[in-house]
C-alpha cells in the first residue's frame, strides 16, 4: 500500500514538473511572439514613413 502511495506521489510530481516545463515553454513562446509583434509594428511604421516620403516626392515632382 505504501509503495502505491509513493508511486502516485512520484507520478504527481513528474506531472507537475512536466506542467511547469510546458508553462516555461509557453512563456518563452509568448515572449518571442510579443517581440515579433513589436518588430512588425516598427517595420510597418517605417514603411508608412517611406510611403509618405514617396508621396511627397511624387507630388513635388508633378507640381514642377
Amino acid at each position: 500500500m505504501l509503495d502505491a502511495i509513493q508511486n502516485l506521489l512520484q507520478r504527481a510530481s513528474d506531472y507537475s514538473d512536466a506542467s511547469e516545463e510546458r508553462c516555461v515553454s509557453s512563456r518563452e513562446a509568448l515572449r518571442q511572439a510579443t517581440a515579433l509583434i513589436g518588430m512588425s509594428r516598427d517595420a510597418i511604421a517605417r514603411s508608412r514613413d517611406q510611403i509618405a516620403r514617396l508621396e511627397t516626392q511624387t507630388t513635388e515632382r508633378l507640381n514642377f
